[in-house]
C-alpha cells in the first residue's frame, strides 16, 4: 500500500532553505522529508534546527516568505 501527502508550503527559515512551514503551521524538512515535532526545553516551545533548539519566538522573526520562481512554461 502506497500512501502519499501533498503540502502546501508557504514560509522557510531565512538561512536553512531545508525548513519550510505550511499555512496550519506544520514545519516540514524537504531534505529528509520529515515533519518537525515541537519540543519543550525549560518550559519553552520550539523546533530543533540542525540540532540546536530555537524557541517559537525567534523562530517567528528569522521566517520568510517563499519566493515564486516564474516558470518560462
Amino acid at each position: 500500500m502506497l500512501i502519499s501527502v501533498n503540502y502546501v508550503v508557504v514560509w522557510e527559515i531565512k538561512n536553512m532553505q531545508e525548513y519550510k512551514f505550511t499555512k496550519a503551521g506544520i514545519c516540514i524538512n524537504s531534505k529528509r522529508c520529515t515533519i518537525l515535532k515541537k519540543v519543550s526545553k525549560n518550559g519553552t516551545i520550539g523546533y530543533n534546527f540542525r540540532s540546536k533548539f530555537y524557541p517559537l519566538s525567534k523562530v517567528k522573526t528569522i521566517m520568510q516568505k517563499i519566493k515564486i520562481n516564474k516558470t518560462p512554461f
